[in-house]
């Protein structure tokens, strides 16, 4: 979802970062991810691309991950933004020197307004029926969270 959202601002390049052999990566480049690198290449392809190798001006975390604010402050640039979009309760520790000596913008959010996003989603066209993966009724509720935490599924639907 993220990565369609981003398509909006027009950017001149997406790479999500995810195990490029993994189920997800697919999802990637069909919600509109131009790349799709595992950390190790995200890092590489910055180097080398990036002006004078010094990182992505934004980036979106969007795992909730305390790994993935660690790979996201590697992976911007001096005076650049991370986007936290994500939050799975857990505690986060990372070397804060990266964000002090870079300059970095920590910006959290979560997924209000509610009548702003219908509206973009109705208007924009964005894809939402292709990220669910699986779909239960409602009296295998507790099945369809048990699959919401396996890694090939993005999204999975209760119907009531």
């Amino acid at each position: 979802l993220s990565i369609q959202l981003l398509k909006l601002y027009n950017p001149d390049k997406i790479i999500a970062i995810t195990r490029p052999d993994s189920p997800k990566a697919r999802y990637a480049y069909m919600m509109g991810a131009d790349e799709v690198l595992s950390f190790e290449e995200a890092v590489e392809y910055m180097e080398k691309y990036t002006p004078e190798g010094q990182g992505f001006d934004y980036v979106v975390e969007a795992t909730g991950s305390p790994k993935g604010l660690e790979m996201a402050l590697k992976l911007v640039r001096p005076r650049g933004v991370i986007a936290a979009k994500s939050t799975h309760g857990s505690r986060v520790s990372f070397d804060y020197t990266y964000m002090i000596v870079k300059e970095v913008r920590l910006i959290g959010s979560r997924c209000g307004p509610f009548d702003k996003a219908l509206k973009i989603v109705r208007t924009h066209n964005i894809k939402l029926k292709e990220l669910v993966t699986e779909v239960y009724p409602l009296e295998k509720g507790v099945e369809a969270f048990k699959a919401s935490f396996k890694r090939e599924n993005v999204k999975v639907q209760i119907e009531v």
